[in-house]
């Protein structure tokens, strides 16, 4: 026994293809709107997926953490840091634990001094 295309087959019979058992089933007519319609479901697909790729990238740049020029590659870490240096908050030494912090500035309201509730969770700079 021989199997090609779902056809069996013994010896030297003629093995016919599903294909052309569909090709001449069908009329001409009802083989075209097949192929347009997975044409254009294929499109459709096609389409949507790059309109995402799109949306996602140009969020991404927005953003500021992809380049603004085709094929709009995200940043590194390296590059992200050079543009976006974190100086403000670096190195600062804790003092005192979030939760020691929070029970301050709730004492502090309940007390009604908003000065050292305010004191107590905003870096201060004195010149």
């Amino acid at each position: 026994m021989f199997c090609i295309y779902g056809i069996l087959s013994r010896g030297r019979e003629q093995i016919v293809p599903k294909w052309d058992y569909f090709f001449k089933k069908y009329s001409m007519r009802a083989k075209t709107s097949v192929f347009l319609l997975i044409i254009s479901i294929a499109t459709i697909v096609c389409i949507s997926a790059f309109y995402g790729w799109f949306l996602i990238k140009s969020d991404r740049i927005a953003t500021g953490t992809a380049k603004p020029y085709f094929p709009y590659s995200d940043y590194s870490i390296d590059e992200l840091n050079k543009m976006y240096p974190q100086t403000m908050n670096e190195n600062v030494v804790t003092t005192q634990s979030p939760e020691q912090t929070h029970q301050k500035f709730i004492s502090a309201l309940k007390a009604g001094d908003f000065d050292e509730a305010v004191k107590c969770c905003l870096l201060i700079e004195e010149a």
